[in-house]
């Protein structure tokens, strides 16, 4: 295992006839398993994951079927470009404990003869090609499961009780990403009890499914996507705080790329969220979604370390008791309304938090000061409109030292950035866009050396940046147009830039001086320098840029002909992949070949 072997599977491993285990996992070994695997029958445990095999799953069952089934415990085959579909030989495998054969590309329904697996306890199916209704071969017998891990295929139907009855079994039910319908009676209580249930984009609605509240174990609950139009039962909230006070991980809804449930305003207890509904438009967006109140029973999740309640319309401000959530470590409260409310300061009492966003949430006021007792975060994120806070405050504020991520978008900021910036040595993505920061960009920058994403754009900065962030060597992505930036690029400022792939600095005032030789050191894929002053000759070293998919050049100052490598480098056998060419307002000459009318991915 994990030994840097390389090249095919030797047919001589037949010849190991006393082996009782076998794990070949995470090496380079690609091709078949050898038929000769077939002489190993007091083979207990097989380890075939991370390997490229490219091999259809019936011929490893038939290999394994004659001699080694009844005796193994183990297989797993996880992530190795197994195909076909499930034959069933798998009904010999009588003695299984495990079965691994997830991340692959396995199709088709499962055999009926996954019913004869009685002892299977773990049955790993993830991220795969399967359809069908699955619960016909497994949901009978399988009684021993206490693993099911079912999520990313293609699996569908109709779920009722007499398919889960004998899974009593069963504490981790992985099944998300299908398209399941759950038709159970409203005094359903499943025989299981579960510590981790993701069944998100299941059909359980419209009635929030009260069968939840029998799970008195759980650590993890993902049921985004459901359908359910409903509120929360009061009871459920009562009989969570203390159920779930031992929960690890909570996950009540995830509303990316989901549409949205009305609000029901009249509810009596403002402890009601709302659960979601299929195919609402984006206009019905501010009329639907979780509303109310946070419930302050949220707080009773002592051992809570994941709380995300982005994308709802959650309106009242949120509950103090929140602060005593020792234990969280991620909290993203992004896309809300709490418009006109200020930060609450004691969210800088959640000293164990590493992710924090409040972006798009309409906070106003002060970043508080206590945030800076935050000395955990690696990943910070705010969009605070109307905001009044100067650049120097936010910096102050912030934990500098093991933060990773920044990103403080059309917030209002303003002022002039200082040297505290330099304090930050381990980000690596900086995000101040849109706001109204001025000034030059302080020479601390270039203490930035993990620094990879810098967006600067649009806002007022003035003076030369590439002062400031010509050492910046891992710097792959570099915005900052749109400000008052000027002065003269010369080859030394960005001869250190060795790792950029996208440069958009247009709008600013810059002049690039390069010999007519030079080759910069950087391969870009977008490319956007508007404005600047680049001619008169056509940059030749453009023709060095072979990754390029988009190049804007307008108004760049060009009284030249575009040379004929340009034309030959989009006409080759393995052409510049270019998507957008914008030479507008320049003074340029010379013919265009009738070969652009075969460039079909070139838009000018």
């Amino acid at each position: 295992m994990d030994n840097n072997l390389h090249g095919t599977i030797s047919d001589a491993l037949g010849n190991l006839t006393s082996l009782v285990e076998l794990d070949l996992s995470y090496n380079l070994l690609e091709g078949t398993i050898p038929t000769s695997l077939a002489n190993l029958c007091n083979l207990r445990e097989i380890g075939l994951s991370y390997l490229k095999l490219n091999q259809q799953v019936n011929e490893l069952l038939e290999i394994l079927a004659p001699c080694i089934s009844h005796g193994l415990t183990t297989l797993a085959v996880r992530s190795s470009q197994l195909s076909g579909n499930l034959t069933d030989q798998i009904g010999a495998f009588k003695n299984i404990d495990m079965l691994d054969f997830s991340n692959n590309l396995i199709g088709g329904a499962l055999p009926r003869s996954f019913v004869k697996l009685s002892s299977l306890r773990y049955l790993y199916l993830s991220i795969n090609k399967f359809s069908g209704n699955p619960f016909e071969s497994i949901g009978s017998l399988l009684s021993k499961l206490s693993s099911l891990r079912i999520d990313g295929n293609n699996f569908q139907g109709v779920v009722k009780e007499d398919d889960l009855a004998n899974l009593k079994s069963l504490k981790e039910f992985h099944a998300s990403g299908n398209n399941f319908t759950l038709k159970v009676g409203s005094n359903w209580l499943p025989s299981f009890q579960l510590t981790y249930l993701d069944v998100g984009s299941w059909q359980l609605g419209p009635s929030f499914p009260s069968w939840i509240q029998s799970q008195k174990k759980l650590k993890y609950l993902g049921m985004s996507n459901t359908g359910i139009i409903d509120s929360i039962p009061t009871q459920m909230w009562e009989a969570q705080s203390q159920k779930l006070k031992k929960a690890e991980t909570l996950i009540w809804v995830d509303f990316v790329e989901c549409p949205k449930v009305e609000v029901v305003y009249g509810s009596t207890s403002p402890q009601h969220w709302y659960g979601v509904v299929r195919g609402l438009d984006e206009e019905a967006y501010r009329r639907w979604s979780f509303g109310g109140e946070i419930s302050p029973c949220l707080a009773d999740l002592k051992h809570l370390n994941y709380l995300d309640l982005s994308g709802n319309y959650f309106l009242e401000k949120i509950p103090p008791q929140i602060g005593n959530l020792s234990k969280l470590r991620y909290l993203d409260l992004s896309d809300n309304d709490f418009e006109g409310m200020a930060i609450p300061s004691f969210l800088g009492t959640m000293t164990s938090l590493t992710h924090l966003d409040l972006s798009d949430t309409g906070f106003m006021g002060k970043i508080p000061s206590q945030i800076g007792n935050l000395s955990n975060l690696t990943a910070h994120s705010l969009t605070i409109m109307n905001h009044p806070c100067s650049t120097s405050h936010l910096c102050n504020t912030c934990i500098s030292h093991g933060l990773t991520t920044l990103a403080v978008q059309s917030s209002r900021l303003s002022g002039n950035p200082t040297d505290h910036i330099g304090a930050f040595k381990n980000i690596v993505q900086l995000d101040f866009s849109n706001n109204l920061i001025g000034g030059s960009l302080p020479r601390s920058f270039g203490k930035l050396s993990s620094l990879r994403y810098l967006d600067l754009s649009m806002n007022k900065f003035s003076g030369n940046p590439f002062e400031s962030l010509r050492s910046l060597s891992k710097l792959l992505s570099l915005h900052i147009d749109g400000n008052l930036f000027h002065g003269v690029v010369k080859e030394d400022d960005l001869a250190n830039l060795t790792s950029l792939t996208e440069f958009v600095a247009s709008g600013n005032n810059f002049t690039l001086k390069v010999g007519p030789n030079w080759i910069p050191n950087f391969q870009l894929t977008y490319l956007e320098v508007t404005s600047w002053q680049l001619g008169p000759s056509f940059p030749l070293w453009i023709q060095s840029q072979n990754k390029l998919q988009y190049v804007g050049l307008s108004n760049t100052g060009i009284f030249d002909s575009i040379p004929t490598q340009m034309w030959e480098a989009l006409s080759q056998d393995e052409p510049m992949q270019l998507e957008f060419l914008n030479l507008a307002s320049n003074n340029l000459s010379g013919e265009i070949p009738d070969c652009w009318m075969n460039w079909t991915f070139l838009w000018m």
